[in-house]
């Protein structure tokens, strides 16, 4: 599993996260500083904002880890063989026939055979 995560993809991706949530931190640490010059909730509501967008971010990231590991885990199991039961064809079942359905059902099939007007 460690020899997958050195490839230049997962690495990229890990710099690129630490990247984004150091960013995501500071910026919530700069509402946080303009919330305590204004007195403002709404500032420091956007400073608790950008710090859960950063755990999101790391959150995601660890996500993704745990599944590429868990797919390479499967790949490398053998293959369970199951028998496949196929069903014997239902035969179709007879409706009692409605007089009033056939004679609508003859209708649309005249209305069908005419020609558009």
């Amino acid at each position: 599993m460690l020899r997958r995560l050195l490839t230049p993809r997962w690495i990229l991706g890990l710099l690129l996260t630490l990247v984004a949530a150091a960013v995501m931190v500071r910026l919530g640490m700069w509402q946080l500083d303009v919330a305590g010059h204004r007195h403002s909730l709404q500032n420091y509501s956007y400073a608790v904002e950008w710090v859960l967008f950063a755990a999101f971010t790391v959150f995601c990231f660890v996500k993704l880890l745990r599944d590429e590991s868990r797919e390479t885990d499967h790949e490398n199991e053998e293959p369970e063989i199951t028998s496949v039961v196929i069903p014997p064809p239902v035969a179709p079942v007879e409706e009692p026939q409605d007089d009033e359905l056939a004679a609508y059902n003859a209708y649309l099939a005249q209305l069908n055979a005419k020609p558009n007007r």
